[in-house]
C-alpha cells in the first residue's frame, strides 16, 4: 500500500511539475486515496494485516434506502394493528 501511494503521489507531483492540468476531481482522487491509506495503515497498526482484513471483510454498505423501504412495507399499518398483534403474540405460550 506504500508503494501505490507513493506512485500516485509522485504522478500526481510529476504532472503539476510538467504544467499539466489537474482539475479538482484528481485532486479529490488524491486526497481520498491518502485517506485510505492511512487508514489502512492504522488499522493494520493497531490490529495487524490478517485482523484488518478480517475486519474489512465483515464490512458490508448495504444497497437502497432503508428508510424508504420500510416506509412502503409499513405503511398500511397502524399503531393500534400493531398493538393488536402484540396483545394477541403475548398470550402464546413461549
Amino acid at each position: 500500500m506504500r508503494l501505490l501511494g507513493r506512485v500516485r503521489r509522485r504522478e500526481y507531483q510529476n504532472g503539476a511539475a510538467r504544467g499539466v492540468a489537474v482539475d479538482s476531481g484528481t485532486r479529490r482522487y488524491h486526497q481520498r486515496l491518502s485517506d485510505i491509506v492511512s487508514l489502512w495503515l492504522a488499522l493494520t497498526e493497531r490490529l495487524g494485516t490478517s485482523e484488518a482484513i478480517r475486519l474489512l471483510m465483515q464490512y458490508d454498505p448495504g444497497h437502497g434506502d432503508y428508510t424508504e423501504e420500510r416506509r412502503r412495507i409499513f405503511a398500511d399499518l397502524t399503531l393500534d394493528a400493531v398493538l393488536d398483534e402484540m396483545r394477541a403474540g403475548s398470550g402464546k405460550s413461549q
